[in-house]
């Protein structure tokens, strides 16, 4: 499973499961779901947690005791795993304190202790500055595990706080119509020496890179194209050409985690993309 994990989500899997793999664990992560479908979110976080429990356990686990981990995690009754979900549509203050009361007893199975929050977005205020207050000063082996689609709906406070983890919604180039604006922006690059990418910033500037969430899903998908075209002859983009595209995409990605200016962000992208 977790082969088929890093082929389709190799992103998360190098930012995730590596790094648990390696102990290298954080105290809060965000699980930023992209539109994914529901099913296949619900088995990446299953993955993520069997990998998580397996690598922080104290004990050497057999083989038995390890399918009996994963099918606990998968019928959801782990007893150092607790589910928060929104109730009449809010995560409210109780609900968290509650996480807190429970996690006061020593884990089960001698084992970190994980709580998820789904659609964090809807965490209300009040509940909000409880799981701050929980955030700010961790305490060891209790780890958070935050749900959203969209990371730019949580506040900052949190945000701030967690290990971002980004899932990629890949849409095939095949059920792409001619005139959606991905392929648009693909074929200006390939037109690039012209300067359309310039020509056409205000039609960019108010679609595909319109904010952070929308620019930063399109330039996803995006990299994903020029990857696949690394083992495709393409007489309009070289094999080295390709490459920087894909580095000026990550480059671009990486600066959207910070507080930028989209307009100077903007400028920047195209700039560096007609330059190639």
């Amino acid at each position: 499973m977790l082969e088929q994990l890093e082929k389709e989500q190799p992103i998360f899997y190098k930012q995730a499961i590596i790094p648990i793999q390696e102990k290298k664990i954080n105290h809060a992560y965000l699980l930023e779901t992209n539109n994914l479908e529901e099913k296949k979110v619900s088995d990446i976080i299953e993955m993520f947690l069997f990998t998580l429990f397996s690598n922080t356990s104290k004990q050497n686990e057999s083989g038995e005791e390890l399918s009996k981990l994963k099918h606990l995690i998968h019928i959801r009754n782990y007893p150092d795993l607790i589910e928060v979900k929104p109730e009449n549509n809010i995560i409210k203050k109780e609900q968290l304190k509650s996480v807190m009361h429970q996690f006061q007893e020593k884990s089960a199975y001698d084992t970190c202790q994980v709580y998820i929050v789904y659609e964090a977005d809807k965490l209300n205020t009040s509940a909000a500055n409880t799981i701050l207050k929980f955030l700010e000063e961790p305490e060891e082996n209790i780890i958070a595990l935050f749900i959203t689609n969209n990371r730019y709906k949580i506040i900052n406070t949190i945000l701030s706080r967690c290990s971002i983890l980004s899932l990629i919604n890949k849409i095939p180039e095949e059920i792409l119509s001619l005139e959606d604006p991905l392929l648009d922006f693909i074929n200006d690059i390939k037109e690039r020496k012209a300067s359309p990418l310039l020509l056409n910033f205000k039609k960019y500037n108010e679609g595909i890179l319109k904010d952070k969430a929308t620019a930063e899903q399109n330039l996803i998908l995006l990299k994903e194209y020029y990857k696949s075209k690394l083992d495709q002859k393409d007489e309009s983009l070289t094999l080295i050409e390709c490459l920087k595209i894909i580095e000026i995409i990550t480059q671009s990605l990486e600066k959207l985690r910070y507080n930028v200016n989209m307009k100077l962000w903007q400028d920047r992208l195209l700039l560096e993309l007609t330059e190639v």
